[in-house]
């Protein structure tokens, strides 16, 4: 038996002003979410990673582009140009230009993030885009608590987010191997990944079914941008590639 991941890796827009986030746009009045669990069309992430390491963009590795998604997370949820500098190396000015390049790329995040910190400080809780809430527990008086809860409010409807998608496009995916009769079952999700045993003979059959469960969740969730899979496959969780 093969172990085959199914990863929720990107959601992918032609324009966050118009889609806003996949997920808050469609299913909330939030309109940025998307873009913070997101690879856009144009890749933001690749986008930073060259001018972190002033190379072309076809150029960028893939542990490139993973430095540049922590940083472009970090700078969603408050991270400053000093921080950046000392991760990065990168000169006070330079990281003061990529994170006015990055919030003036996505106006709709600044709105956001305001809106979503005011709004757990004062009611002390945030709504998921499928109608969770998540406490914000702190002092109001302790100006490292409230910085903390100003940050967690922007960190739980995103982080949630993957989960909860990931988990619908699992009922999916489960009724339709039933229909298929195909010998796969789902072990277990891990946040964003959908872990599957899958018979060597049927992973080519497995995956179009995959992304037909992935499909189905966009249109049920009517979403105004496409979800996007990508898959790895071995003895374990370990050899997968």
């Amino acid at each position: 038996m093969l172990g085959g991941v199914l990863r929720i890796c990107s959601l992918e827009i032609s324009s966050l002003s118009q889609s806003g986030e996949t997920s808050m746009s469609s299913i909330s009045s939030y309109c940025f979410l998307a873009s913070l669990y997101l690879s856009l069309v144009w890749d933001i992430h690749i986008n930073i990673a060259s001018l972190l390491n002033n190379i072309p963009e076809p150029e960028v590795t893939t542990d490139q582009r993973y430095q540049a998604k922590e940083i472009c997370f970090g700078l969603i949820y408050g991270m400053g140009v000093t921080a950046m500098s000392n991760r990065t190396g990168l000169s006070i000015e330079e990281c003061t230009r990529i994170k006015n390049d990055f919030f003036s790329t996505f106006p709709e995040a600044t709105v956001w993030i305001k809106q979503v910190q005011d709004f757990g400080l004062k009611y002390k809780f945030v709504l998921t885009p499928f109608g969770r809430t998540i406490p914000i527990v702190y002092n109001p008086n302790d100006k490292e608590q409230i910085s903390s809860a100003m940050r967690h409010a922007v960190n739980y409807p995103i982080q949630s987010t993957g989960g909860d998608l990931t988990n619908i496009t699992g009922v999916y995916l489960s009724k339709l191997l039933k229909e298929a009769g195909l010998d796969a079952k789902i072990c277990l999700n891990v946040h964003d990944s959908l872990i599957s045993e899958v018979k060597d003979e049927d992973i080519a059959k497995f995956k179009p079914i995959a992304l037909q469960a992935i499909q189905m969740v966009s249109d049920r969730l009517k979403f105004r941008a496409y979800l996007q899979a990508s898959f790895s496959v071995g003895k374990n969780l370990g050899e997968q590639q």
